[in-house]
């Protein structure tokens, strides 16, 4: 394991370093700290040391550091956390649904050039990438999916929104389409399951593969969940 810095932003690299056949990109969510997700690939690999041997993991941290009430760790882009509480306790989300979020142009530049440079670096193309996240890290990963070129081999949207519909909606209806996992908990406090939702039906209407796991919890990432992705990673390096 080892930290390094990759264009704007810090990461954690896990796994095969020098020479991986796959390379998985998670994004941590707001309020966390950039190493939240590290279990996750520390449990993975540990159950599986074949992926540790092939797969390298990486895990970006967030540019922005925050000091709002509860929330000390790192962000993608600031939110206004009391007004989407709100919104979702009124079941008011279209406008959710619709936002821009000021910043995250800026993030999807951070998170992309961090992707194509390790692609490059390690010689992978982009249908041996892996790219998710948890949270805002999920919205983030899936407007970076939408906006690239090539497609990654997959998306992992963990607790996940539909937000920038109109443009969402327009790249998503565009060539070539990808994989897609998603979960999301049926009593998510913080992400309503129906924004979760539907930013799954906007992915499905526009042709994509998105396979859908519900679970009875709140937001957070279960077990199954992190069981998927494995499965999902060895079956991409055993092709």
């Amino acid at each position: 394991m080892e930290r390094t810095q990759i264009g704007e932003l810090s990461a954690v690299l896990t796994g095969q370093l020098k020479s991986p056949q796959a390379m998985v990109v998670l994004c941590h969510g707001y309020g966390a700290s950039g190493d939240d997700l590290v279990g996750i690939g520390d449990a993975i690999l540990s159950q599986f040391p074949d992926l540790a041997e092939s797969t390298m993991w990486v895990f970006p941290e967030a540019p922005l550091s925050l000091d709002v009430g509860p929330y000390s760790g790192r962000a993608w882009w600031h939110l206004n956390v009391a007004a989407l509480a709100e919104a979702v306790e009124r079941g008011e989300l279209s406008a959710v649904k619709e936002a821009f979020p000021p910043g995250i142009e800026r993030a999807r530049s951070q998170l992309s050039d961090l992707v194509e440079q390790l692609l490059t670096t390690h010689n992978l193309s982009h249908d041996r990438l892996v790219l998710g996240g948890f949270s805002q890290g999920a919205m983030l990963a899936t407007d970076v999916a939408l906006h690239l070129d090539h497609k990654p081999a997959l998306l992992v949207v963990y607790s996940g929104s539909l937000i920038c519909r109109s443009e969402w909606s327009e790249l998503a209806a565009r060539e070539p389409k990808f994989r897609v996992f998603q979960s999301h908990g049926t009593v998510d406090p913080i992400l309503a399951p129906a924004m979760g939702d539907a930013l799954r039906l906007l992915l499905e209407e526009s042709g994509h593969d998105v396979t859908f796991q519900s679970f009875h919890g709140g937001h957070t990432i279960p077990m199954e969940a992190i069981a998927k992705l494995a499965d999902e990673v060895r079956t991409l390096v055993s092709v």
